[in-house]
């Protein structure tokens, strides 16, 4: 835990500090460039202009690789959540009270991973087609209508071990008043919440 604090700490230097001062120094160029979102290109920006020529590769090589990686975990948790937990709750809720063998758990995963990760080429190409769509804004939004009211249920559970089974609902319902009404006065009233006013909410 102490190391993974003391890497985010100076990993946080790592990701914000050369962009902010980008901004700074290379502002006008950054936004003069031909592109949706020439602020997002700010990191690139000032890498190519202040790194030596191998040092650029090697950085590229670095951002595609922990792409992959977040994106091959990412796809494994989920698929893991189905194989695991979802699955056996199907076979028994159908009569099936046998494990899976060993070879047809592989197979599972297998299809499933294939299937998950043409659902995710598919929205790809969906948020692509979309030009309005900030895709890191809508990541954020939804971690702050959704991600957010799920962890407390998360906290209370590592906290507070006796609890009933139903309390972990009614803690996310709860939580999730705050999204809903923000989303209600977008949607009805054009009053738009910001990512910090609903997070804090």
């Amino acid at each position: 835990s102490a190391l993974a604090a003391i890497l985010m700490a100076v990993g946080t230097c790592i990701w914000f500090i050369p962009p902010m001062v980008a901004r700074f120094l290379y502002q006008d160029e950054i936004l003069a460039q031909a592109i949706d979102n020439p602020a997002n290109s700010s990191y690139i920006y000032i890498a190519r202009e202040l790194l030596p020529n191998g040092l650029m590769g090697i950085m590229l090589a670095a951002l595609f690789s922990a792409t992959v990686s977040a994106m091959d975990s990412g796809l494994n948790v989920q698929v893991g959540i189905i194989a695991r937990n979802m699955v056996p709750a199907l076979r028994r809720l159908f009569g099936r009270t046998n494990e899976l063998s060993e070879r047809g758990g592989l197979m599972l995963c297998k299809v499933l991973t294939l299937a998950i990760g043409a659902l995710i080429i598919c929205y790809s190409l969906l948020f692509s087609l979309n030009k309005e769509l900030i895709l890191f804004d809508a990541y954020l939004t939804v971690n702050s209508i959704i991600g957010i009211p799920l962890v407390f249920p998360l906290i209370v559970g590592l906290w507070i071990k006796k609890v009933p089974w139903w309390s972990y609902f009614a803690i996310t319902l709860v939580c999730m008043i705050p999204s809903a009404f923000s989303y209600y006065q977008e949607w009805v009233h054009g009053i738009e919440w910001t990512i910090q006013d609903r997070a804090l909410w």
